[in-house]
Protein backbone atom coordinates (compact mmCIF):
# COMPACT_ATOMS: atom_id res chain seq x y z
CA UNK A 1 0.00 0.00 0.00
CA UNK A 2 2.84 2.39 0.85
CA UNK A 3 4.48 1.75 -2.56
CA UNK A 4 1.17 2.23 -4.30
CA UNK A 5 0.55 5.60 -2.63
CA UNK A 6 4.08 6.66 -3.48
CA UNK A 7 3.07 6.76 -7.15
CA UNK A 8 1.67 10.17 -8.10
CA UNK A 9 -1.01 8.81 -10.44
CA UNK A 10 -2.24 6.23 -7.93
CA UNK A 11 -2.29 8.80 -5.12
CA UNK A 12 -4.42 11.16 -7.19
CA UNK A 13 -6.89 8.41 -8.05
CA UNK A 14 -7.22 7.32 -4.42
CA UNK A 15 -7.51 10.91 -3.17
CA UNK A 16 -10.39 11.57 -5.54
CA UNK A 17 -12.44 8.94 -3.72
CA UNK A 18 -12.17 10.64 -0.26
CA UNK A 19 -13.38 13.98 1.11
CA UNK A 20 -10.80 16.34 2.64
CA UNK A 21 -12.70 16.30 6.00
CA UNK A 22 -14.17 13.60 8.18
CA UNK A 23 -17.97 13.61 8.14
CA UNK A 24 -20.02 12.87 11.26
CA UNK A 25 -22.92 10.72 10.11
CA UNK A 26 -24.63 10.59 13.53
CA UNK A 27 -28.42 10.92 13.30
CA UNK A 28 -29.11 14.01 15.39
CA UNK A 29 -32.80 13.84 14.50
CA UNK A 30 -33.07 10.81 16.77
CA UNK A 31 -31.91 12.85 19.78
CA UNK A 32 -34.28 15.65 18.84
CA UNK A 33 -37.17 13.20 18.89
CA UNK A 34 -36.46 12.69 22.60
CA UNK A 35 -35.54 16.18 23.76
CA UNK A 36 -38.17 18.18 21.88
CA UNK A 37 -41.17 16.46 23.57
CA UNK A 38 -39.39 16.64 26.93
CA UNK A 39 -38.72 20.33 26.43
CA UNK A 40 -42.36 20.82 25.50
CA UNK A 41 -43.53 19.13 28.68
CA UNK A 42 -41.19 21.26 30.78
CA UNK A 43 -42.47 24.40 29.05
CA UNK A 44 -46.09 23.41 29.75
CA UNK A 45 -45.23 22.67 33.39
CA UNK A 46 -43.49 26.05 33.75
CA UNK A 47 -46.45 27.83 32.15
CA UNK A 48 -48.99 26.13 34.44
CA UNK A 49 -46.86 26.71 37.55
CA UNK A 50 -46.27 30.34 36.57
CA UNK A 51 -49.97 30.92 35.94
CA UNK A 52 -50.89 29.43 39.33
CA UNK A 53 -48.26 31.57 41.04
CA UNK A 54 -49.49 34.72 39.26
CA UNK A 55 -53.13 34.05 40.18
CA UNK A 56 -52.20 33.39 43.81
CA UNK A 57 -50.19 36.62 43.83
CA UNK A 58 -53.12 38.59 42.37
CA UNK A 59 -55.71 36.84 44.58
CA UNK A 60 -53.92 35.61 47.76
CA UNK A 61 -57.08 34.02 49.16
CA UNK A 62 -56.89 31.33 46.44
CA UNK A 63 -53.59 30.00 47.81
CA UNK A 64 -53.96 26.56 49.49
CA UNK A 65 -52.52 28.00 52.70
CA UNK A 66 -55.19 30.72 52.72
CA UNK A 67 -57.88 28.12 52.12
CA UNK A 68 -56.50 26.10 55.00
CA UNK A 69 -56.44 29.05 57.39
CA UNK A 70 -60.07 29.94 56.78
CA UNK A 71 -60.95 27.42 59.48
CA UNK A 72 -58.81 29.35 61.96
CA UNK A 73 -60.75 32.58 61.49
CA UNK A 74 -60.79 35.62 59.23
CA UNK A 75 -57.80 35.51 56.88
CA UNK A 76 -56.64 39.06 57.64
CA UNK A 77 -56.76 38.45 61.40
CA UNK A 78 -54.96 35.10 61.11
CA UNK A 79 -52.27 36.68 58.91
CA UNK A 80 -51.61 39.27 61.61
CA UNK A 81 -51.31 36.54 64.26
CA UNK A 82 -48.82 34.63 62.09
CA UNK A 83 -46.82 37.79 61.42
CA UNK A 84 -46.74 38.57 65.14
CA UNK A 85 -45.78 35.02 66.07
CA UNK A 86 -42.99 34.82 63.49
CA UNK A 87 -41.30 37.80 65.15
CA UNK A 88 -41.11 36.12 68.58
CA UNK A 89 -37.66 35.25 69.89
CA UNK A 90 -39.01 32.16 71.65
CA UNK A 91 -39.78 30.42 68.35
CA UNK A 92 -38.10 27.13 67.51
CA UNK A 93 -36.39 26.74 64.14
CA UNK A 94 -35.86 23.26 62.65
CA UNK A 95 -34.69 22.95 59.07
CA UNK A 96 -37.02 25.17 56.99
CA UNK A 97 -39.81 25.15 59.59
CA UNK A 98 -40.51 27.63 62.37
CA UNK A 99 -42.59 26.56 65.37
CA UNK A 100 -44.47 29.45 66.95
CA UNK A 101 -46.91 29.33 69.88
CA UNK A 102 -49.79 28.93 67.41
CA UNK A 103 -48.44 27.67 64.09
CA UNK A 104 -45.93 25.46 62.31
CA UNK A 105 -44.69 27.50 59.33
CA UNK A 106 -42.67 25.67 56.68
CA UNK A 107 -40.97 27.93 54.13
CA UNK A 108 -38.73 27.14 51.18
CA UNK A 109 -38.07 28.53 47.70
CA UNK A 110 -40.98 26.62 46.14
CA UNK A 111 -43.17 25.82 49.13
CA UNK A 112 -45.15 27.50 51.87
CA UNK A 113 -47.05 25.37 54.36
CA UNK A 114 -48.79 26.63 57.49
CA UNK A 115 -50.44 24.34 60.03
CA UNK A 116 -52.22 25.61 63.16
CA UNK A 117 -50.95 23.89 66.28
CA UNK A 118 -54.50 23.62 67.56
CA UNK A 119 -54.94 20.97 64.83
CA UNK A 120 -51.90 18.96 65.94
CA UNK A 121 -52.96 15.36 66.51
CA UNK A 122 -49.74 13.44 67.09
CA UNK A 123 -46.01 14.15 67.37
CA UNK A 124 -42.89 12.16 68.16
CA UNK A 125 -39.13 12.10 67.74
CA UNK A 126 -37.76 9.85 65.00
CA UNK A 127 -34.24 8.42 65.17
CA UNK A 128 -32.69 6.69 62.16
CA UNK A 129 -29.48 4.70 62.68
CA UNK A 130 -27.18 5.08 59.69
CA UNK A 131 -24.99 2.12 58.74
CA UNK A 132 -22.23 1.47 56.23
CA UNK A 133 -22.74 -1.78 54.31
CA UNK A 134 -25.77 -2.38 56.57
CA UNK A 135 -23.42 -3.35 59.43
CA UNK A 136 -21.05 -0.57 60.54
CA UNK A 137 -22.78 2.19 62.60
CA UNK A 138 -22.29 5.63 61.02
CA UNK A 139 -24.20 8.01 63.27
CA UNK A 140 -27.89 8.85 63.64
CA UNK A 141 -30.37 11.19 61.99
CA UNK A 142 -32.91 12.94 64.20
CA UNK A 143 -36.21 14.51 63.20
CA UNK A 144 -39.50 15.64 64.69
CA UNK A 145 -42.60 14.20 63.04
CA UNK A 146 -45.84 16.19 63.23
CA UNK A 147 -49.21 14.75 62.17
CA UNK A 148 -52.35 16.91 61.92
CA UNK A 149 -56.12 16.35 61.90
CA UNK A 150 -56.34 16.69 58.10
CA UNK A 151 -53.85 13.88 57.45
CA UNK A 152 -50.96 16.15 56.52
CA UNK A 153 -47.57 15.67 58.12
CA UNK A 154 -44.28 17.50 58.62
CA UNK A 155 -40.87 15.89 59.12
CA UNK A 156 -38.46 18.39 60.69
CA UNK A 157 -34.82 17.32 60.65
CA UNK A 158 -32.31 18.66 63.17
CA UNK A 159 -29.70 17.84 65.73
CA UNK A 160 -30.68 15.66 68.69
CA UNK A 161 -30.76 18.51 71.21
CA UNK A 162 -32.70 20.80 68.86
CA UNK A 163 -35.30 18.10 68.13
CA UNK A 164 -35.72 17.34 71.84
CA UNK A 165 -36.12 21.04 72.62
CA UNK A 166 -38.71 21.42 69.83
CA UNK A 167 -40.70 18.46 71.17
CA UNK A 168 -40.74 19.99 74.65
CA UNK A 169 -41.93 23.27 73.09
CA UNK A 170 -44.80 21.47 71.36
CA UNK A 171 -45.86 19.68 74.54
CA UNK A 172 -46.07 23.05 76.26
CA UNK A 173 -48.00 24.77 73.46
CA UNK A 174 -50.28 21.87 72.49
CA UNK A 175 -50.68 19.65 75.58
CA UNK A 176 -53.81 17.98 74.17
CA UNK A 177 -51.95 16.22 71.33
CA UNK A 178 -50.63 12.65 71.48
CA UNK A 179 -46.87 12.32 71.98
CA UNK A 180 -44.54 9.41 71.45
CA UNK A 181 -44.38 6.87 68.65
CA UNK A 182 -46.83 3.99 68.64
CA UNK A 183 -47.49 1.39 65.94
CA UNK A 184 -51.16 1.34 67.00
CA UNK A 185 -51.52 5.10 66.51
CA UNK A 186 -49.65 4.88 63.20
CA UNK A 187 -52.12 2.26 61.93
CA UNK A 188 -55.11 4.35 63.03
CA UNK A 189 -53.69 7.53 61.49
CA UNK A 190 -53.31 5.91 58.06
CA UNK A 191 -57.02 5.09 57.92
CA UNK A 192 -59.06 8.24 57.22
CA UNK A 193 -62.15 7.09 59.09
CA UNK A 194 -60.25 5.92 62.16
CA UNK A 195 -58.14 9.08 62.08
CA UNK A 196 -61.35 11.12 62.21
CA UNK A 197 -62.49 9.28 65.34
CA UNK A 198 -59.09 9.77 66.97
CA UNK A 199 -59.14 13.45 66.06
CA UNK A 200 -62.55 13.82 67.69
CA UNK A 201 -61.16 12.37 70.93
CA UNK A 202 -58.17 14.71 70.82
CA UNK A 203 -60.48 17.69 70.18
CA UNK A 204 -62.52 16.76 73.25
CA UNK A 205 -59.32 16.62 75.28
CA UNK A 206 -58.32 19.98 73.81
CA UNK A 207 -61.61 21.55 74.84
CA UNK A 208 -61.34 20.11 78.36
CA UNK A 209 -57.79 21.43 78.82
CA UNK A 210 -58.75 24.88 77.59
CA UNK A 211 -61.84 24.95 79.77
CA UNK A 212 -59.78 24.03 82.83
CA UNK A 213 -57.33 26.83 82.04
CA UNK A 214 -60.07 29.49 82.05
CA UNK A 215 -60.75 30.92 85.53
CA UNK A 216 -64.39 30.37 86.61
CA UNK A 217 -66.75 33.32 86.39
CA UNK A 218 -67.70 34.67 89.84
CA UNK A 219 -71.35 35.57 90.12
CA UNK A 220 -72.16 38.70 92.05
CA UNK A 221 -74.14 38.10 95.24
Amino acid sequence: MRRLLAQTEARSQVGARFLPQMMDTHDYAGSANIWLPLGGLLAIFAAVWGTMGFLRWRVPKTHPVAQKLKSAGALAAVSKVIERDMALKTNIKLSSTTLTPSFAVQQSLLKLEVQPLNELLWAYQKVVQKKIYYVIPAGKNYSLCLHFFDGKSMDLAGKEEAVRHALEFLIEQAPWALYGHSEDIAAVYKDKRQRGRLAAQVKQRQAAIRAAAVPPTVQAA
